[in-house]
């Protein structure tokens, strides 16, 4: 845990670079629960569209997959830093 801050601090860093585009918004629900795109559009402020765009970047970075119809953290120690 205490080797993978520098690389999770680097994550959290570049989702608030990208503040806008509602990354910090995305990591946040899913720390709390495995959501469907269109959940996460329904408790966020996102556009379904947003939404997609957030998840395709999260998912090409490594840090969410797409499971069984939800999305979720590829690394749970991941999930437990932002939480």
């Amino acid at each position: 845990y205490r080797d993978g801050d520098a690389y999770f601090a680097g994550i959290w860093k570049q989702a608030e670079v990208s503040q806008s585009n509602g990354q910090l918004e995305v990591l946040c629900k899913l720390c709390r629960a495995r959501l469907t795109q269109l959940q996460l559009a329904q408790e966020t402020t996102l556009t379904i569209e947003m939404v997609q765009a957030v998840l395709e970047t999260l998912k090409r970075h490594d840090v969410l997959r797409y499971e069984d119809g939800y999305y979720t953290y590829t690394v749970e120690l991941m999930r437990s830093w932002v939480e």
